[in-house]
């Protein structure tokens, strides 16, 4: 089954704190594994309250699949971050937009950032304006009522959901890299989960 996620959907995995703290992972764990190196007891023996506490140091999951599963997921955050459209990336919903005072000058920077052709938008507003202005006029002359409001061209949200949307689908290539990342990466995560999982549920069977 083909994985072809947008922007939105993206944006929702790379801005959490888990995935964030992927790019921390990619340099820990080097130096986690060589510092396990020098460590030649599989036990480290700790003496707390006069009592020995015994620290395996030999971990219950690969740290090669561990680090893997950090990289690509880093990697797929780097694409999110460098490559998802501004407008996307700063404002998931029209009310955030209208929260930040933007008025409709403030979408220029994010239509130039994806391509987006404005002034096709524009007529199209306009001229969807003038029919309904033009059916105003022509049917009160019989005394009818059209009950349709006239556009406001210069309100923000005219232009602001066909912008988002065409920028949710942009750069497809990116998007399908990064969800592909994004799976890979998770999937390694969910089988270093599973190693542990099953290590700790091996050690209550075995106490008992």
């Amino acid at each position: 089954m083909k994985v072809d996620l947008k922007w939105c959907d993206l944006k929702k995995i790379g801005d959490t704190k888990f995935v964030n703290s992927m790019y921390m992972w990619t340099f820990a764990v080097p130096l986690l594994v060589k510092a396990f190196e020098y460590v030649e007891d599989e036990k480290l023996i700790f003496q707390i309250f006069q009592q020995q506490l015994p620290i395996s140091t030999s971990l219950p999951f690969s740290w090669s699949m561990f680090y893997f599963s950090a990289l690509f997921l880093a990697l797929g955050n780097l694409i999110y971050l460098l490559k998802c459209p501004k407008i996307i990336k700063e404002h998931p919903t029209y009310q955030s937009y209208v929260n930040e005072g933007k008025k409709l000058k403030q979408l220029g920077p994010y239509c130039d950032d994806i391509s987006f052709n404005w002034g096709k938008l524009a007529e199209e507003i306009e001229h969807k304006n003038e029919k309904i202005k033009l059916a105003k006029r022509s049917i009160k002359t019989i005394g009818s009522v059209v009950n349709e409001p006239e556009i406001d061209v210069e309100d923000p949200i005219h232009y602001f959901w066909p912008m988002h949307e065409f920028g949710d689908v942009k750069f497809p290539f990116y998007r399908r890299t990064c969800t592909t990342l994004f799976i890979v990466g998770f999937t390694l995560f969910g089988i270093v989960a599973l190693q542990n999982l099953w290590a700790v549920v091996s050690f209550l069977i075995a106490k008992t």
